[in-house]
C-alpha cells in the first residue's frame, strides 16, 4: 500500500508539473529566449505583456526545461532595479522553488496562516495541522505572522547568500528570529494563541519549540538544493523598495501598482513580493476569491508611516495570472494584515484602464502592528467555484504531490515528555 501510494505522489507530481508548463518536457529554451521575456517583466506600457512573459516563464521553469544557468539568470532579475522585473523574476523563482519537495516541506512545516474569524476571534494555523484562536489585532499574532512572512519571502527568492559580515544568510536568519520570538514569549502571551493538537489537546510552549528546532534542521538541504539546481548562490540580494520621508510619498513599487503615503515620518525599506496565491498568509474570507495577483509588503523596522496609505492596482483588460476578473463592477480590494482580512473602502475605479483604487488608515505609530501587509483585488466567488484559481490550483497540486514525498531528516532528540512536531 505504501508503494502504491508512493507512486501514485509520484504520479499526480508529474502531471501537475506537466499542467503547468506549456512546453513539452523534452523541449528545450535557449538563453536568448529567457533573457528576451526577463526584459519583458519590466515592459512599461502594458500589463498584458508583462504578463505574458511571467507566464511563460514559469511555465519553462515549472516544467523543468530551463538549465541550473537559466534559473540563475531569473534569480539574478531579483536584484533587477525595475521593480517590476525583480518583483515577477521572484514569483518566477518562487514557482520553481515550490516545485522542489524539500522547499514545500520546510515552509509547510512553519507556515502561519489565516483561516477565518469566528465568535470574535482570529482562527488560524501553525504548521500541518496546530491550531490556535487569538483575539484580533493580536501583537503575538502579527509577530508570528511577520516572523513566518520574512522566512517565507526569503526561502521564495532563494536569498542563500551569506549576510553582512558573513553572517547567517537571510534564511537562517529569519528562522531563528521565529524560533527566538517563540522563546520569548511569556507563558501569559503563548497562551493567549490557544494552540492545540488536531485532536484538541494544548500543545505546549517546548512542543513548539521542538518542531521549529526539527524544522530549522532541514535548512542546510534546502539552501543546498535551491544553490545546486540554479546556477549557485548569486552574491546579490532581491532588492527592495526604498521609502524616503516626506509628505505624499509615492515609491517606485512597480507599474502594475502604486502606493501613496500621506507621511512618512522615519525613512525605510519595503520588501516588495508578489506572493503565489496558495502561500498567501490568508485565505480570503467565505463568499469570496482573489483576483490576479497578490501583493505583498513587509517593512522593515526603522520606517515609520501616518496618515492614509492610496493603493492602486491594475488588473488589466485580460488577467493571465490568478483567476480572471468576472464582472469589474463588483471588485473590491483588501487588505490582509495583523491577522485580519479587511476590505478596503475604494477611492475609484478606472474601468478604461482598469486601475482600482483605495485607501486605509495604517495602524498608530508605537502600536506594534504592521502598517502594510499583503493586498489582493477581490470578488464574489461562485459557490459551485473554488476559490483558487487554476494556476493556484496547479500549484497546490504539487504542493500536495510534494508534502506526499516531503521526508524530514531526523531531528535533536527531543526534550523529555515533549511531543516534536506541529502536527
Amino acid at each position: 500500500m505504501r508503494a502504491r501510494t508512493l507512486a501514485l505522489a509520484a504520479l499526480g507530481f508529474s502531471l501537475a508539473a506537466l499542467l503547468a508548463s506549456g512546453t513539452p518536457a523534452s523541449a528545450q529554451v535557449s538563453d536568448a529566449e529567457v533573457a528576451a521575456e526577463l526584459a519583458k517583466l519590466g515592459d512599461p506600457e502594458s500589463v498584458v505583456v508583462r504578463d505574458d512573459a511571467e507566464v511563460k516563464l514559469t511555465q519553462w521553469a515549472t516544467g523543468g526545461v530551463l538549465t541550473a544557468e537559466q534559473l540563475r539568470m531569473i534569480k539574478a532579475a531579483r536584484s533587477d532595479p525595475d521593480h517590476d522585473r525583480s518583483g515577477r523574476s521572484k514569483r518566477v523563482y518562487a514557482s520553481w522553488a515550490l516545485t522542489r519537495p524539500v522547499v514545500v516541506g520546510l515552509l509547510s512545516s512553519l507556515r502561519v496562516e489565516v483561516l477565518r474569524v469566528w465568535n470574535g476571534r482570529v482562527q488560524f494555523r501553525l504548521g500541518g495541522g496546530t491550531t490556535g484562536s487569538a483575539p484580533p489585532d493580536s501583537p503575538v499574532l502579527k509577530e508570528l505572522l511577520n516572523r513566518y512572512q520574512a522566512l517565507r519571502n526569503a526561502v521564495l527568492a532563494g536569498e542563500t547568500q551569506p549576510g553582512s559580515g558573513m553572517g547567517p544568510d537571510r534564511i537562517t536568519s529569519a528562522a531563528n528570529a521565529l524560533a527566538d520570538y517563540v522563546n520569548g514569549l511569556t507563558q501569559e502571551q503563548f497562551d493567549s494563541l490557544q494552540l492545540k493538537d488536531p485532536i484538541g489537546n494544548p500543545k505546549t510552549k517546548q512542543q513548539i519549540l521542538d518542531a521549529i528546532d526539527a524544522a530549522i534542521m532541514n535548512i542546510p538541504a534546502v539552501k543546498n538544493e535551491l544553490n545546486l539546481l540554479s546556477g549557485g548562490i548569486d552574491p546579490n540580494p532581491a532588492s527592495k523598495v526604498h521609502v524616503p520621508a516626506g509628505t505624499g510619498v509615492q515609491p517606485d513599487v512597480g507599474s502594475s501598482l502604486s502606493l501613496s503615503i500621506a507621511s512618512v515620518l522615519v525613512p525605510g525599506e519595503l520588501d516588495g513580493f508578489r506572493i503565489p496565491d496558495p502561500q498567501s498568509l490568508s485565505r480570503p474570507p467565505a463568499g469570496y476569491a482573489f483576483v490576479g495577483s497578490i501583493y505583498d509588503f513587509l517593512a522593515d523596522g526603522a520606517l515609520a508611516v501616518s496618515g492614509p496609505i492610496e493603493i492602486s492596482i491594475e488588473y488589466g483588460a485580460v488577467q493571465l495570472i490568478g483567476n480572471p476578473v468576472q464582472d469589474p463592477a463588483l471588485l473590491q480590494l483588501a487588505r490582509l494584515a495583523n491577522g485580519n482580512f479587511e476590505i478596503l473602502p475604494a477611492s475609484s475605479h478606472d474601468l478604461v484602464n482598469h486601475v482600482f483604487t483605495a485607501s486605509y488608515l495604517p495602524e498608530p505609530i508605537g502600536s506594534g502592528l504592521d502598517a502594510f501587509g499583503e493586498f489582493a483585488l477581490v470578488q464574489p466567488a461562485p459557490e459551485s467555484l473554488p476559490a483558487l484559481g487554476p494556476r493556484a490550483l496547479v500549484a497546490l497540486g504539487l504542493a500536495l504531490a510534494a508534502a506526499a514525498r516531503w521526508a524530514p531528516r531526523a531531528p535533536r532528540p527531543p526534550h523529555a515528555n515533549s511531543d516534536v512536531g506541529l502536527d
